[in-house]
């Protein structure tokens, strides 16, 4: 039988902007986070219904920024979020450090985003479950060292390397371009390598996206070999709809896992939803989602949230 995933969801989501408390002198100090909690329901023929509150993407940060000369600044970003353990307690999210070229580069050091999960997708629209990829995230890792390039007439690139963490290290490219009449586009590809290991896990993805009046739709496809030559490959479309302060959304995607051993697998999922912005930084949503994962068992969802900005 199928694996089923239903998830309504009730969320308050909103921009992620910031609240300024300091200014003076050339430097800036913005608060940032967001108060986010979700009520679910999980049922599965095995373990029957289960219902939990969840608070762990909950987070709190400070943006840093001071202007030493006209055309470079030093800027920098500390974020902690709540963890998912028993303990709830806080983790580092982002805590990194650097320079800000202006209209040039911004080269920054320390934990953070990979340039290839800045801007290779196109293809997610979903507010709270959506579709699961797996191949989007190359982690948020301590040593990373990123460049990303101004904005120049709606192309951006950048660069990210992976110090050894653990016993890994690793490079990543991506850039995006967008043109003015609603098309988008964008590539990354990542290069990682394991200590004692001679086999490199590697992939990349493709996207693209069109925006059209108060619609946009999105396409990504993506593959990768990791480091035991188990390979996946990768696609996820999607579309929203703004009416008013409604945004209508909904969405589909497949990974092939081709393990190294033999024994393809497939896992296949939907989405779509309705969210309603109260204002410039909450949101209200409802979110249901279908999954089919081949060797696991059936699981229905009901989530209803509060998402807070500031």
């Amino acid at each position: 039988m199928k694996k089923t995933l239903v998830a309504l969801a009730v969320l308050a989501a909103g921009s992620a902007q910031a609240a300024e408390i300091y200014n003076a002198d050339g430097s800036t100090l913005e608060l940032t986070g967001r108060a986010y909690a979700v009520v679910e329901t999980t049922k599965q023929k095995s373990t029957g219904t289960d219902t939990d509150v969840h608070a762990y993407d909950s987070r709190l940060g400070f943006k840093l920024r001071h202007q030493v000369t006209e055309g470079v600044a030093a800027v920098g970003k500390f974020e902690f979020q709540l963890t998912e353990d028993d303990d709830h307690g806080l983790k580092n999210r982002d805590v990194y450090a650097g320079l800000d070229f202006t209209d040039a580069v911004t080269v920054t050091f320390g934990r953070q985003t990979t340039s290839f999960d800045d801007l290779a997708f196109r293809g997610g629209f979903d507010e709270y479950y959506g579709f699961s990829q797996q191949l989007e995230d190359r982690g948020r890792e301590n040593g990373i060292i990123k460049a990303t390039s101004a904005n120049i007439n709606g192309f951006v690139g950048s660069a990210s390397y992976q110090f050894l963490e653990g016993d890994v290290t690793g490079l990543t490219l991506a850039g995006s371009y967008d043109a003015d009449f609603g098309l988008g586009l964008s590539a990354g590809y990542f290069d990682y390598k394991q200590s004692g290991n001679k086999d490199h896990a590697t992939g990349y993805n493709v996207g693209a996206s069109y925006a059209f009046g108060d619609a946009k739709v999105g396409v990504d496809y993506s593959s990768e070999e990791v480091f035991n030559k188990d390979k996946a490959d990768a696609y996820r479309l999607g579309g929203e709809y703004n009416i008013d302060a409604y945004r209508l959304y909904a969405g589909y995607g497949n990974v092939d896992n081709k393990p190294a051993a033999g024994g393809k697998t497939s896992d296949d999922g939907f989405y779509a939803g309705v969210a309603y912005a109260f204002g410039a930084k909450t949101t209200i949503f409802a979110e249901v989602a279908s999954y089919d994962k081949e060797g696991a068992e059936d699981q229905d969802f009901l989530g209803l949230g509060l998402n807070v900005n500031f």
